[in-house]
């Protein structure tokens, strides 16, 4: 199994285990997250990588998405970084935040090179390691927000 999948495969787990368990985004995010997996053997391989991404970060955009309307915070305009900014500003009892320092961390290495490679022509990711980065990004941000 290669580390790729096992990483998804993991990622799938913390969302699974998580208060969005129950919620009908959980099986869409699986799935999205499935889909990084199944672009595998698309070609070329600049292709193959921004086709990961898009499906990465819908299945993060709509985790987050979830979680926050589990716990009735409120975002600005629903988008990944208003989400990420939520889950570090709320005010919510009963819940934690994300530190400034993860915030501004996730902001950096997940949203901003999204929005890269989504609004900019001709930007790709051009190698494995890229979207393997970013795949971390995303475990790390979804295990913290499960244990808020």
């Amino acid at each position: 199994m290669s580390s790729e999948k096992r990483r998804i495969d993991t990622i799938n787990a913390i969302v699974t285990g998580s208060s969005i368990a129950n919620e009908v985004e959980c099986s869409l995010v699986l799935g999205e997250f499935n889909e990084v997996h199944r672009c595998a053997r698309v070609s070329p391989d600049k292709r193959k990588h921004l086709l990961q991404v898009l499906h990465s970060t819908r299945a993060l955009d709509s985790a987050l998405s979830a979680f926050i309307r589990v716990n009735s915070l409120q975002v600005r305009t629903p988008s990944l970084g208003s989400y990420i900014y939520s889950l570090a500003h709320h005010s919510s009892n009963g819940l934690q935040t994300l530190s400034s320092a993860e915030r501004a961390r996730f902001q950096s290495e997940i949203v901003d090179k999204r929005n890269k490679f989504m609004h900019e022509a001709g930007a790709y990711p051009n190698q494995v390691q890229v979207v393997n980065r970013l795949l971390s990004e995303m475990q790390t941000c979804l295990t913290r927000v499960a244990a808020l």
